[in-house]
């Protein structure tokens, strides 16, 4: 089986360098709501910012999670 690697430059080229909770969902496989849930618990483990009322994170700072739990 071929080892996939999680790059910032390929979820961005994906998904954009900054993704919402819907893309974040997307890229984690739960749901929306999953992800909101532990933003507001301040138990989601990937950082997030606030911007113009939605939540966001940076594609390098998913793609640093996602190598790191594996």
């Amino acid at each position: 089986m071929q080892e996939v690697k999680f790059t910032a430059d390929a979820l961005a080229e994906k998904y954009g360098a900054v993704l919402s909770t819907e893309k974040l969902a997307e890229v984690l496989g739960v749901k929306k709501t999953t992800i909101q849930q532990a933003i507001s618990r301040e138990t989601f483990q990937i950082p997030v910012a606030k911007i113009g009322g939605k939540w966001v994170a940076l594609a390098y700072d998913v793609a640093v999670y996602l190598s790191n739990a594996r």
